[in-house]
């Protein structure tokens, strides 16, 4: 299996994956529609995950904007 959770370019199963989402990697919510998240990445990559999938990585800290 790949590692990561799949981003997804749609919020439904079966859509194309466009970037896997790995722990660690940071990311940004930007919508959220039953049972999928909507999802930046810092490269700009704007795609969905499947919320359940997400709650398996590990949160990484949150980035202050006053550094």
């Amino acid at each position: 299996s790949e590692k990561g959770v799949a981003i997804r370019s749609e919020p439904k199963r079966g859509s194309k994956v466009i970037e896997r989402a790995e722990a660690g990697s940071r990311r940004r919510e930007v919508d959220r529609l039953s049972g999928w998240v909507g999802i930046e990445t810092t490269d700009g990559v704007k795609g969905w995950a499947r919320e359940d999938a997400l709650l398996t990585l590990p949160r990484p800290p949150l980035e202050s904007g006053d550094e």
